[in-house]
């Protein structure tokens, strides 16, 4: 049985990041030899996108907003046909230094 074990944001599983534009990474595991991932969705605020990486996918919708939470979701689906889904919240914080 495929399973998504852990998804990250910015490489952090506490999923606080300071980025609008975050990288989100996760992880899989099978009880199959030689299963490898075919392509996962990924969706976050109305953007979707479609890889076959597990590492550093950049959320390339609208900037996500300061002190916010968002749900990410991802499917994926390996190279023996069986897919998986998880969801979690991320926060999003913002912290603006003053310059002066």
């Amino acid at each position: 049985m495929l399973q998504i074990d852990e998804i990250r944001i910015e490489h952090q599983r506490n999923c606080v990041t300071d980025k609008g534009n975050p990288r989100i990474s996760f992880s899989l595991s099978s009880d199959r030899k030689a299963a490898s991932l075919l392509e996962a969705e990924i969706e976050v605020n109305g953007w979707s996108c479609k890889t076959d990486q597990q590492i550093g996918i950049v959320y390339e919708g609208k900037e996500l907003d300061p002190f916010s939470r968002y749900c990410v979701r991802i499917k994926a689906r390996d190279s023996h046909g069986e897919s998986a889904c998880a969801e979690m919240l991320a926060k999003i914080i913002r912290i603006i230094r003053n310059p002066g």
